[in-house]
């Protein structure tokens, strides 16, 4: 163990997402005292000295996200893979609905032309 541990600090949280500080003399293992699920995600932010980060299960049910020697600025985000395909499936049902509401609008609207058009012929 190092004599100095380091310094952490959350900059930003809410219920999916932690931004955090951190300032190490040696490697380290960051543990978020939180559930650990596959679906968190961590993205180096500027300032951070390490490219890249990964979360991995700490004590079985929390997360552990292993740090390099020197500063860190890092976001912790929870995006499970049935929320990206929830996403498209939801994107595309908006897009079909839109496309039903023009169709209905635009035939509304020939018909009505055509009505017009019979009744002047008459």
């Amino acid at each position: 163990p190092a004599l100095d541990p380091g310094k952490a600090r959350i900059v930003d949280q809410s219920t999916d997402h932690i931004t955090i500080e951190a300032e190490l003399s040696s490697p380290a293992i960051l543990l978020v005292t939180d559930s650990y699920a596959p679906g968190w995600r961590v993205t180096p932010l500027d300032g951070s000295t390490q490219a890249s980060y990964e979360v991995l299960p700490g004590n079985y049910v929390l997360r552990a996200v292993p740090l390099g020697k020197g500063k860190h600025r890092l976001r912790m985000e929870y995006v499970p893979g049935g929320w990206k395909v929830g996403k498209w499936i939801s994107i595309a049902s908006a897009i079909a609905y839109a496309g039903l509401l023009g169709w209905m609008w635009w035939r509304k609207r020939r018909d009505g032309q055509m009505q017009g058009k019979a009744e002047r012929n008459s």
